[in-house]
């Protein structure tokens, strides 16, 4: 992955046609070194899909914690209170 984005750093903020980016698909199917890489590289980690999601709402609603945990490698993340479209916050949808 750090190889391909070396070489087309483009490719780590392509969407999907929901929305989805390299890090929402990284984090949804727990790949959590690829979701370490791409954040080490500063991908928007903002970024949410059409429903409203970032990856960190994904790797938390499907269960993926070791990805979920690379989001807090560095300290605080502000993700952590960030809402969908359906009022619910990572712990909300980890919860679940």
């Amino acid at each position: 992955v750090d190889f391909l984005l070396e070489k087309n750093p483009e490719l780590a903020e392509l969407k999907s046609d929901i929305g989805s980016t390299a890090l929402h698909m990284a984090s949804r199917e727990g790949h959590s070194e690829v979701v370490r890489v791409l954040l080490k590289r500063g991908v928007d980690q903002t970024a949410v899909d059409k429903s409203g999601y970032t990856a960190l709402h994904l790797a938390t609603f499907y269960g993926k914690t070791q990805a979920a945990a690379v989001f807090f490698e560095s300290g605080p993340n502000e993700l952590v209170n960030r809402r969908v479209n359906s009022g619910h916050t990572p712990l909300h949808m980890a919860a679940q």
